[in-house]
């Protein structure tokens, strides 16, 4: 039996953190095939996927805040509120493009509790989910 590189997932990910991940990946290919299934099954059920995820999004969010100057969060935070929030309909476009292959559960943070609806020809407005349709057609109106 081979002896272990590593003696769990926090250590390997604390000796790797400097890599990419694809180099990350390859790493764990060239381990022993044990050695792998253990710290692959740590990665789920230890909650490491899920805070790698969160990490990705986070670093998305920024690089959007960045170039965009407009705080995703904070948007979301204003909705749930009861604000009514208009941004342009690309830049919208361009979040839900950014963001569609990570779950919901990974996101809802961004999107949970937001409804869209497409106002004038290239402006979106964001309302909370569970505002009333006479609500919406009122905020449409303004």
């Amino acid at each position: 039996m081979c002896e272990r590189v590593f003696d769990d997932f926090q250590e390997f990910f604390s000796l790797t953190r400097p890599m990419t991940d694809m180099q990350r990946d390859a790493l764990i290919k060239c381990l022993d095939p044990n050695e792998r299934k253990s710290l692959l099954k740590a990665r789920k059920t230890e909650g490491w996927e899920d805070l790698l995820m969160q990490n990705e999004i986070d670093f998305l969010l920024d690089q959007i805040k960045d170039e965009f100057q407009e705080d995703l969060v904070y948007v979301r935070i204003q909705v749930l509120s009861g604000q009514v929030y208009k941004l342009r309909k690309a830049f919208w476009s361009y979040v839900n493009d950014v963001f569609c292959n990570f779950s919901m559960r990974h996101k809802w943070h961004i999107f949970e509790g937001l409804s869209a609806k497409e106002y004038k020809k290239d402006w979106v407005l964001l309302f909370p989910t569970n505002r009333s349709k006479n609500e919406q057609e009122k905020d449409l109106g303004s």
